[in-house]
């Protein structure tokens, strides 16, 4: 009988240290979860600055193409406005920030470089060719900048 209360105590002592345990290790697995989401967060904001940092060199090598008369070179610049905006918009997308004048913006830009691609396949000299996208496009430079530094900054706090 003595055995028998001796194990009764025994393992009850032992389901509570092993629900104890289940505890800790659950709230672990949380934080590991959210330090993931965290580091997840991080590196979207990191790759969004290196997109804005894209988006401003695709301008500022557009603008020189352009004012040069370079018409194949500015074509090129245009196909990776088309590339980095759009790799911006899905950098957004995923990391959930919401910043609805930016993304009208992009996708404004992106709307304007198909009819870039036709004015600058036409007789247009490439400089009045990318008037209205170049008049566009360094707003959304300075915007998509302004928000993945904030992406940044919002996930040291």
């Amino acid at each position: 009988m003595l055995v028998g209360v001796i194990s009764l105590v025994v393992g009850v002592v032992g389901l509570s240290i092993a629900f104890v345990q289940l505890r800790r290790v659950g709230s672990v697995a949380d934080a590991a979860a959210a330090m993931a989401a965290r580091n997840e967060q991080q590196i979207s904001g990191a790759i969004a600055i290196v997109r804005a940092s894209d988006l401003e060199q695709t301008e500022v090598t557009l603008r020189a193409a352009a004012s040069r008369g370079d018409r194949e070179r500015a074509e090129e610049s245009i196909l990776s406005w088309r590339r980095f905006a759009s790799e911006y918009q899905a950098i957004l997308e995923s990391a959930g920030t919401s910043d609805e004048a930016l993304e009208k913006d992009l996708e404004l830009s992106l709307g304007l470089v198909d009819n870039t691609l036709d004015d600058l396949a036409g007789a247009q000299p490439p400089a009045e060719a990318c008037r209205f996208i170049l008049r566009h496009i360094g707003g959304v430079c300075g915007h998509s900048r302004r928000v993945a530094a904030a992406m940044m900054v919002s996930t040291r706090l």
